[in-house]
């Protein structure tokens, strides 16, 4: 049996890990050369994604934790390299 709340932590860590992504997506200059404009648009709409993706779920598995992890880990990268 799983523990309610082994999955709720992971969930708001996932929530957590959403929030500075788009914290760090708004916080580029406006003034940003076109090229980094499209990174920004594209690591906002896989964040977008990933929310709608958990969105009125109660328990997310293990494995599509880790997954959606993963892929925002990407995300940043792409982000940090935009810089």
């Amino acid at each position: 049996m799983r523990r309610w709340w082994a999955i709720g932590a992971k969930v708001s860590v996932l929530r957590g890990a959403l929030a500075l992504f788009a914290l760090l997506a708004l916080a580029t200059p406006l003034a940003a050369a076109e090229p980094v404009d499209r990174d920004v648009a594209a690591a906002l709409a896989d964040i977008e994604r990933f929310e709608q993706e958990f969105a009125g779920v109660a328990e997310v598995p293990a494995p599509t934790v880790n997954r959606t992890r993963r892929l925002l880990g990407l995300t940043r990268e792409r982000l940090d390299g935009s810089a």
